[in-house]
């Protein structure tokens, strides 16, 4: 790979793990190249950054930690590894994930997380002492915080999770009204509600819509006293 290609996966490797984060847990979508409808030429990280809403960029020990603790991984542009350190860990990139950081008998080092070989998930990850190879000369993080990326496929059901957005996603199911049929089935995309094949849709909370879980339509039942629909979502 080039040196821009390079740059834009490792954004792209900080983007969906931001999106991990944001989800909750391990994304069904993954972002990359494919996902950019017009294409546009976009050599480094913080060009990628910018068009997925705004870059920030970091000079301070503090400053990364302060975001990694907040928000999640960064990504370091002038990280320049000797010789050496390549031959031992197999790291052939200048910029690179910092994930986290840890303390050593030989002292504070940051996590960095190289990417992935082909036909791999994930990578090993290695420390680099804080300091050591100018690592964090200069790093750069993402201002989308995602939240409001979809990270599962759909057909998607958006709906209000107002005070039960921290919870709503440890429960057993879901119900919601709703007016209009029509509506309903154009959200989740069929009007099958056969009992072999119920459609399983993405229920999402509308305000992030990051927030998501899998989950089949179970029943709809008309209330002639608030003159709407019941709709029922068994999660998966």
């Amino acid at each position: 790979m080039t040196s821009h290609a390079v740059s834009v996966a490792v954004g792209y490797q900080c983007i969906n793990t931001r999106g991990a984060i944001a989800h909750g847990r391990r994304t069904e979508l993954h972002y990359d190249n494919n996902n950019v409808a017009s294409k546009p030429i976009i050599a480094t990280v913080e060009q990628l950054f910018y068009s997925y809403g705004g870059a920030k960029v970091l000079y301070s020990v503090e400053d990364i930690k302060d975001e990694l603790i907040k928000n999640g991984p960064v990504v370091s542009t002038s990280f320049c590894p000797s010789t050496a350190f390549v031959s031992d860990n197999s790291i052939q990139q200048r910029d690179i994930l910092i994930v986290g950081w840890k303390q050593l008998p030989s002292g504070e080092a940051w996590i960095v997380q190289p990417l992935c070989k082909e036909g791999s998930r994930v990578s090993k990850v290695a420390c680099v002492a804080i300091g050591q190879y100018g690592i964090d000369d200069r790093c750069v993080a993402p201002m989308n915080s995602f939240d409001n990326k979809p990270w599962q496929s759909g057909p998607y059901y958006d709906t209000s999770m107002r005070g039960a957005e921290n919870v709503w996603r440890s429960w057993k199911g879901l119900k919601v009204t709703t007016t209009s049929v029509d509506a309903l089935f154009r959200k989740i995309g069929t009007t099958k509600l056969g009992s072999l094949s119920l459609p399983v849709v993405t229920v999402r909370n509308e305000l992030k819509i990051a927030h998501s879980r899998k989950a089949r339509v179970s029943s709809i039942t008309w209330d002639a006293k608030v003159n709407s629909f019941n709709v029922e979502f068994n999660f998966i």
